[in-house]
């Protein structure tokens, strides 16, 4: 595929960017799911491939490091379809050497043959949603894998020739125990991957759980398992760098890393979000209308320097290792620092373990602007 490189954002070449590439098709919507994801819309897949090569070209020539398509589940499209999309990237983009390219998959779509022309395309990182190994977890929270297809998954992008794979995880899940999650987190240790997310499942408002009297672990229960994951993750190689997030040695997410310490990313597809210039757009959210704009960006917030601050701190104590103040908010930082949910360690303040357990007040002291 020819793509001329235009230089309209010159800044935008001194530094290296990610790319997200947003895939809203699904086979099914699972009931806990918010994200901007559709099923029963595939005749519309070829037309938003269309319009999404033209819209990847519009930052041709900057530089790029990290590549992540996600969705939705990307692989429900065909392999020429994603490697087309692959394609247009590297064409079009200043490409870095080793750069990460991941793609979502889920284990119902990934077949050998796919993986493989996916890795041929540049692809050298797979990211399944797995969730639980427990068909009965599996089967309340509507997804349409099973735990032998999640397993199979795993070893099938092995064969591919993946030597850089995630697998999400969720707890809190509609009838798990810790006991289960244990053997789940068991079964995933038992597949030597690279990286695992373990994410608790909180209810949004507006999907079909919400509108369900679903019953799931209580926050004590809650809190143990993900204590749980630590443990047994870092027992078994894993290193804990983010809340939710577990790598081995030299394979943190990171694309994903570049979201919570702010680094710059273009978002592709309908309802993508780009970052850069202290600016965040949002692309307009429906498959039809994004096809059919002439330009899909409907939202484009500057961030004030005192935003960019409270961000700047929610998103650093995700991180385990924490971060650098630079002497703001000292009167906050130290009142969490009395009530015992951060400390300092060789000038990063950090979470303590009470502070991981109870995380969303940390957040919330940083939420809004001053």
């Amino acid at each position: 595929m020819k793509c001329r490189r235009k230089h309209l954002w010159p800044f935008l070449n001194l530094m290296s960017n990610g790319i997200y590439v947003h895939i809203p098709f699904c086979l099914a919507k699972c009931g806990y799911c918010d994200f901007n994801s559709y099923a029963g819309k595939n005749d519309l897949i070829e037309s938003y491939v269309e319009r999404l090569l033209k819209e990847i070209k519009t930052k041709a020539g900057a530089k790029v490091d990290t590549v992540y398509i996600g969705g939705g589940t990307p692989t429900i499209l065909k392999a020429n379809l994603l490697c087309e999309i692959l394609n247009c990237i590297f064409d079009c983009y200043e490409v870095e050497s080793g750069a990460e390219v991941t793609v979502e998959s889920n284990p119902a779509t990934a077949d050998l043959t796919k993986l493989k022309e996916l890795i041929k395309a540049g692809a050298n990182r797979l990211s399944i949603g797995v969730q639980s190994f427990h068909d009965n977890e599996l089967k309340a929270l509507s997804r349409i894998h099973n735990a032998s297809d999640a397993q199979k998954a795993v070893l099938t992008a092995k064969e591919a020739g993946f030597e850089n794979i995630n697998i999400d995880l969720m707890y809190g899940i509609p009838l798990q125990t810790l006991f289960s999650f244990e053997e789940t987190l068991e079964r995933a240790i038992a597949l030597d991957i690279e990286h695992i997310s373990a994410y608790s499942l909180i209810i949004e408002e507006n999907t079909p759980f919400w509108y369900q009297n679903i019953t799931v672990p209580d926050e004590d229960e809650e809190r143990d398992m993900h204590s749980l994951a630590i443990e047994k993750l870092k027992e078994n190689g894993f290193m804990h760098y983010e809340i939710s997030n577990f790598a081995k040695r030299g394979k943190k997410s990171r694309h994903n890393m570049r979201y919570w310490i702010r680094e710059p990313y273009f978002g592709f597809g309908a309802g993508a979000h780009s970052f850069f210039g202290e600016h965040r757009y949002e692309n307009v959210k429906s498959i039809e209308k994004y096809i059919w704009a002439e330009n899909p960006v409907c939202s484009d917030l500057e961030i004030s320097q005192s935003e960019a601050e409270n961000e700047r701190f929610m998103l650093g104590f995700r991180l385990i290792d924490g971060f650098e103040t630079r002497g703001h908010f000292a009167d906050r930082l130290e009142a969490l620092k009395e009530k015992g949910l951060i400390f300092y360690e060789n000038g990063n303040a950090k979470l303590t373990k009470r502070g991981l357990d109870l995380a969303n007040q940390v957040f919330m002291e940083f939420v809004g602007e001053d």
